[in-house]
């Protein structure tokens, strides 16, 4: 578990170097905040291309090969954006990146229920979870320092900035295939008693070879997908901007880098509490509609802030924890009910169409602060898609997803 949460602190960590990197990066290349979004979003459009391929990869060849090589293929692609020169090599750089990682969270995902029974999984994937806001906080606190190389060595501070944080991926991914094992089946760290116990509690890995994309047509599965790619709007908007606001707002890099950081802090606190409280009620559907409200009323008030600082960050700190618990509770939806046979594909689908709400939202907020000159519209935007997945969940919980589990959660 804890090799699981440092690759996708890792990952995290170097997605969002992008967003600490973005004021002298744009000014050294020629970038716009328009296409300083699209090329954001771009990153999530390749991962959504690639994501249902990597999990059915998964579910054939093992977690081993498929995280490491995710890690090493992402690190590489971290440490060759230190290179970029234009807007055309920063869209490219951003494009492979995606591609890399693509698979990766919804791969842990699937994986996770290899190990843990249902009840335990929403505190499970929010230690999983855990990884994205340490992450923001840590590259909250480094980002600084690492900036302030800028000349060393005749290389820019943001440019230091992906040469050194693009490079722990690659030795984790080398590591990889020594610390992880595929399924709960081949650990020899476990009784035999207790790869029975697992193997009784949990699903076993296996490939869909028994299901076709028309499975993925069902009401149950577009809902969870229309709800995955709210929550992956508001995640990207989370972490792409809030440090770039702060700047506007007058804070040097280290000042907004610190700033950045206060919200997540928060978030983790309350990630814990409520993902603890639906393992320890069972349910889940509530939990994850409510969790959708609170992150759309954070990016609502970030909205009427206008550019005041203290309503910028209880904003923002409103929006993380309703995110992270949203990442933590929701996930154990799709966990819980989807066949083992179709659990690869949908879990890969759900992801994928996430992805691209990732790819969509820095886009439209890119645009629209270009155009009016402030980000009030588009967090407002946000804001609303996140009511309409609160509403997704609750219509799932009574239609579809309820009946199919026989069970009140």
């Amino acid at each position: 578990m804890w090799w699981l949460l440092a690759l996708y602190f890792v990952s995290v960590l170097d997605r969002s170097a992008v967003a600490y990197a973005a004021v002298p990066m744009s000014k050294d290349i020629g970038l716009t905040t328009a296409m300083y979004g699209f090329g954001v979003g771009i990153m999530y459009l390749t991962y959504a291309l690639f994501e249902i391929p990597s999990n059915l990869l998964l579910a054939r060849i093992g977690a081993r090969l498929t995280f490491a090589r995710i890690a090493i293929l992402w690190g590489l692609c971290t440490v060759f954006m230190a290179a970029m020169q234009s807007p055309a090599s920063f869209y490219a750089a951003r494009a492979f990146l995606g591609a890399a990682e693509a698979g990766l969270f919804p791969g842990v995902m699937l994986y996770l229920t290899f190990w843990f029974p249902h009840a335990y999984r929403a505190r499970y994937n929010a230690m999983f979870t855990l990884a994205s806001p340490a992450a923001v906080i840590v590259g909250a606190v480094i980002s600084g320092p690492i900036l302030s190389l800028d000349g060393v060595l005749g290389i820019a501070g943001w440019r230091w900035l992906f040469l050194i944080e693009g490079l722990p991926a690659v030795m984790l991914g080398l590591a990889c295939y020594l610390v992880l094992y595929d399924s709960p089946a081949g650990a020899t760290w476990l009784s035999p008693h207790e790869r029975a116990w697992l193997r009784s509690k949990t699903t076993e890995p296996k490939a869909a070879r028994k299901t076709s994309v028309r499975d993925l047509f069902r009401l149950d599965i577009a809902l969870l997908a229309l709800c995955n790619f709210a929550q992956f709007a508001g995640l990207v908007t989370f972490g792409s901007w809030l440090p770039q606001i702060l700047h506007a707002q007058g804070w040097n890099p280290s000042q907004a880098g610190l700033l950045t950081a206060l919200p997540s802090v928060v978030g983790v606190a309350g990630m814990f509490i409520i993902s603890r409280n639906s393992d320890q009620t069972g349910e889940r559907f509530l939990h994850s509609s409510l969790a959708f409200v609170m992150t759309a009323l954070g990016y609502a008030l970030a909205a009427g802030g206008g550019h005041s600082t203290i309503a910028t960050l209880v904003g923002f700190t409103c929006a993380s924890i309703g995110l992270f618990a949203t990442q933590a509770v929701f996930w154990t939806i799709p966990q819980n009910y989807l066949a083992p046979s179709l659990a690869p594909l949908a879990v890969g689908f759900i992801a994928m169409v996430g992805s691209i709400g990732g790819a969509l939202a820095p886009m439209v907020l890119g645009w629209t602060k270009d155009a009016t000159g402030d980000f009030q519209i588009g967090f407002a935007g946000v804001a609303l898609l996140l009511v309409v997945a609160a509403v997704a969940v609750a219509i799932a919980a009574k239609i579809v997803v309820r009946p199919v589990l026989g069970r009140p959660s």
